[in-house]
C-alpha cells in the first residue's frame, strides 16, 4: 500500500503540457463549487488546475465527501475516489468537461495593476496596522488558545499561591516560577505575553537580544525575557545566569524563542515551563484578515488570503504588513495578484534533503518550475543535495523514455541512454566539486555545482519514483572505507621492519596470506603458530581483528572459531610478553638537559656560539671542505649547546694544550 501510495504520489507529468490556452471565465463563476482532483491532465499541471479553480472563488480539497460538487477525473485516477463520488452521486468531469465550466464569452478579467489612488483619498492614519490590530484581550488572540489559557491559569496561581503547588490539573507548570513560550516568528508569543500579563494587573518589561543583559542587568525585576535564543557572548551571563536567577525570582517570568532546541536554551529548559506555540490553522487566520481587510476598506478574495498563509507559512504579523502596504496603491486584492505578492514575500522555509529528491526527481512535481527554482534546491543542503540526487536516480522511471511506438525494449534503451548522460552530469560535477573543495577552495563554483549534480541530471532522469527516495549509502560506506584504511595503515606500520610493502600490496598480498595462516592454524588449536606471527610482525590483539574486518569473503573467518578456541588463544597471549615495536600512546618520554632552563632558550634554532670550535680531525684538515665548498657546511654537526661550566673546561684544556 505504501509503495503504491508514493507511486501516485510520482504519477507521470502532463504528455502535452502547455499545448492548450489556459481557460478563461467570469469573476467568481466556480463560487460555491467544491473540487476534487484524481489523476493528471494532459495540458494541465495540478498547480495550474488549483490557481484556476481558487482564481475564480472554488475550493479545492483533498478527498471525495457530501460538499464536493465535482471530481476531476484524469489519467491513472484513483479507484476509491471514483467509487465514493459514483455513491455519493458527485459529478465527474475529465479535462474537457472542466473547460467547459469556464465561460469561453467572459468578460476580461479586471487588471491588476490599476491606476494608483492619490494618497489623500485614503483614510489618514498614522499608526501601522500591526499596532493598530495588536490583540489588546485574550479573546482577541487567534490560535493557540489552549496554551495560552494554561499560562494565564499559571500567571494567576502566581499571585495566589507564591510558585505553590495548587489545586488544580495544572500542578507541572504551577510549580514553576517561569515559562518558556517557543514557536515560529510571527504567531503571537510576545504579544499572548504583554495580554496575558496586563489581564493579571501586571506592567511587563520586555527585553529582548538587542538590550543589554549582563548579570546585573538581569538582577532586577523582569517580566518577559524575548528573544532567549539570540544570546551571544557578550550576553555576560547569558542564559545560565538567567536560569539561576529564575530559580531565585519571586515574580514570574516568561522567557520567549523561535528555536526550543538551541543550545543557548538548554539551560533555561529545566527551570521553565516549556509551552510551544504551533502554527495557527488557515482558516482562523482567514476570518481575521478578512475582518481587518474589512475594516481598512480593502476588498480581498478569500482566496486570496490562503495564497498569502501558504508564502509566509502561517505568520500573521507578515501577512498584515503585505496587505498595509498593498493598500496603498490598490482598494482590492485577486488571487492571482495574492499569489504574486506571496512569491516576491514568500517566507524562506529550510527544505530536507528529502523534500528536494522528490521534487528534483518527479516529473509532476518539477514540471512548469524554472531553471532558476531547480537550481535553488541545491542551496537547501548544497552538501546532501547532490548524494540525494545521486543515490536515487537510478529508481525513476524516466517520462522522457517514453517510446512512442510502445516497444519495450525501445523503451529500455532510451532509459540507458538517460542514465548515461545523468552520469555523465555527475562526473562533470564531480570535477567541480574536486574545485571548490580541494586545495584551490572555489567557492564561487557552487552555482556551476548545482547545474551539474541536481539540475541536468534530473532534467533526463525525472520521472516516476519507485517508492521513497532512500539516504545516501555513500556515506556509511565512506566512513567504513576511512576506518579501513586506518587499520590497514596500522598493520602496514607495525611490519614495516619486515616488509617494504606500501598499503595497496599489503591489502592484495599480506592481508589474504595473514589471514589464511593465522586462522587456519587457529581452527587447529595452533595458538602458539600464531603468536609467533604476530610478535615477528609485531602485530598487537586488535590486529587480529582488523584482519577479520579486511578480509573480503561471505563468511568472516573469526566466525567460524569456537568460542572456546577464541578464549584459548586469548588467555594464552595475555600470558605472555610480546615485542612492541613503538609506543602507541601514554606520556611522552621527556629527555634531561644538561643546560639549566635559563640557558634553553634558542636551543635548537638560535646561534651556536661553538660553531667552528669542535670540529673533527678530517674537518680540520680543510681537504673535504676544499674540494667541495657548497657541502661543507652539511658535513659539520652541530652538536648540543654544553653547560656554561663544561665550555670553561674544554677552554682551559686547550689553554694547557698550546702551553
Amino acid at each position: 500500500m505504501l509503495r503504491n501510495y508514493h507511486a501516485m504520489l510520482n504519477r507521470e507529468g502532463p504528455k502535452a503540457l502547455g499545448s492548450r490556452p489556459l481557460p478563461v471565465g467570469k469573476e467568481n463563476c466556480f463560487e460555491g463549487l467544491t473540487f476534487v482532483q484524481s489523476g493528471e491532465f494532459d495540458t494541465l499541471t495540478k498547480e495550474q488546475i488549483k490557481d484556476l479553480i481558487m482564481r475564480y472563488g472554488g475550493r479545492l480539497t483533498g478527498s471525495v465527501s457530501g460538499k464536493t460538487t465535482h471530481l476531476l477525473r484524469g489519467r491513472d485516477a484513483g479507484q476509491t475516489k471514483t467509487a465514493k463520488a459514483e455513491k455519493l452521486g458527485t459529478k465527474i468531469i475529465d479535462e474537457d468537461g472542466f473547460y467547459a465550466l469556464f465561460d469561453s464569452a467572459a468578460a476580461e478579467q479586471p487588471n491588476a495593476e490599476e491606476k494608483m489612488k492619490e494618497s489623500g483619498q485614503s483614510k489618514a492614519k498614522d499608526s501601522l496596522w500591526v499596532d493598530r490590530y495588536r490583540p489588546q484581550t485574550l479573546k482577541d488572540i487567534v490560535g493557540n488558545k489552549e496554551t495560552i489559557r494554561k499560562v494565564s491559569a499559571w500567571l494567576e496561581n502566581c499571585l495566589k499561591q507564591n510558585f505553590k503547588k495548587g489545586s488544580s490539573q495544572n500542578d507541572d507548570i504551577e510549580t514553576k516560577r517561569s515559562v518558556l513560550l517557543s514557536g515560529p516568528p510571527g504567531i503571537g508569543k510576545t504579544s499572548s505575553a504583554l495580554v496575558i500579563a496586563r489581564t493579571h494587573g501586571f506592567e511587563p518589561l520586555e527585553l529582548n537580544a538587542s538590550d543589554g543583559r549582563s548579570k546585573k542587568i538581569l538582577q532586577v525585576l523582569v517580566l518577559i525575557m524575548d528573544e532567549v535564543d539570540g544570546m551571544t557572548g557578550g550576553d555576560r551571563g547569558g542564559s545560565a545566569e538567567l536560569a539561576s536567577l529564575i530559580r531565585k525570582t519571586k515574580i514570574p517570568v516568561i522567557c520567549i524563542c523561535n528555536d526550543v532546541r538551541s543550545d543557548k536554551v538548554k539551560p533555561l529548559l529545566n527551570v521553565c515551563y516549556d509551552a510551544r506555540f504551533r502554527r495557527t490553522p488557515a482558516a482562523q487566520i482567514r476570518s481575521r484578515l478578512m475582518t481587518i481587510a474589512h475594516r481598512e476598506g480593502l476588498k480581498v478574495q478569500a482566496n486570496a488570503i490562503d495564497q498569502l498563509v501558504e508564502a509566509t507559512h502561517n505568520d500573521m504579523r507578515q501577512m498584515i504588513n503585505i496587505l498595509s502596504t498593498f493598500k496603498l496603491a490598490q482598494d482590492s486584492l485577486s488571487y492571482d495578484q495574492a499569489k504574486a505578492l506571496g512569491q516576491a514575500n514568500e517566507k524562506y522555509e529550510q527544505l530536507n534533503v528529502f523534500d528536494i529528491a522528490l521534487t528534483l526527481l518527479s516529473s509532476s512535481s518539477s514540471a512548469g518550475k524554472s531553471l532558476s527554482e531547480k537550481y535553488d534546491y541545491y542551496f537547501h543542503d548544497f552538501s546532501l543535495a547532490p548524494l540525494m540526487i545521486w543515490e536515487n536516480y537510478l529508481r525513476v522511471t524516466p517520462a522522457k523514455a517514453e517510446a512512442p511506438s510502445g516497444d519495450p525494449n525501445e523503451r529500455a534503451r532510451n532509459e540507458m541512454r538517460l542514465m548515461a548522460k545523468a552520469a555523465e552530469a555527475f562526473a562533470d560535477g564531480d570535477l567541480v566539486d574536486r574545485q571548490i573543495h580541494g586545495t584551490l577552495q572555489q567557492w564561487s563554483l557552487m552555482p556551476v555545482h548545482s547545474i551539474f549534480s541536481c539540475v541536468r541530471p534530473t532534467h533526463y532522469i525525472a520521472g516516476r519514483i519507485q517508492g521513497r527516495p532512500q539516504f545516501p549509502q555513500w556515506l556509511g560506506q565512506n566512513s567504513k572505507a576511512n576506518k579501513h584504511m586506518k587499520m590497514l595503515n596500522d598493520i602496514r606500520y607495525r611490519m614495516r621492519l619486515r616488509s617494504s610493502a606500501n598499503r595497496y600490496e599489503v591489502r592484495q598480498n599480506y592481508v589474504p596470506t595473514f589471514v589464511d595462516r593465522m586462522f587456519d592454524d587457529l581452527k587447529e588449536s595452533n595458538v602458539d603458530e600464531v603468536i609467533a606471527i604476530m610478535d615477528e610482525y609485531y602485530m598487537q590483539r586488535d590486529n587480529l581483528d582488523a584482519l577479520n574486518e579486511l578480509i573480503i569473503t561471505s563468511k568472516k573467518p573469526m566466525a567460524a572459531l569456537s568460542t572456546a578456541q577464541k578464549t584459548a588463544f586469548t588467555r594464552t597471549y595475555n600470558s605472555q610478553n610480546h615485542p612492541i615495536l613503538f609506543q602507541v600512546a601514554g606520556e611522552p618520554i621527556k629527555k634531561k638537559l644538561d643546560a639549566p632552563a635559563e640557558d634553553r632558550e634558542g636551543e635548537i634554532f638560535g646561534e651556536d656560539p661553538d660553531f667552528g670550535m669542535a670540529v673533527s680531525d678530517e674537518e680540520s684538515s680543510g681537504e673535504d671542505l676544499g674540494q667541495d665548498r657548497l657541502i661543507s657546511e652539511s658535513k659539520i654537526k652541530r652538536r648540543p649547546r654544553p653547560s656554561s661550566s663544561s665550555s670553561s673546561g674544554r677552554l682551559r684544556k686547550k689553554q694547557r694544550t698550546k702551553k
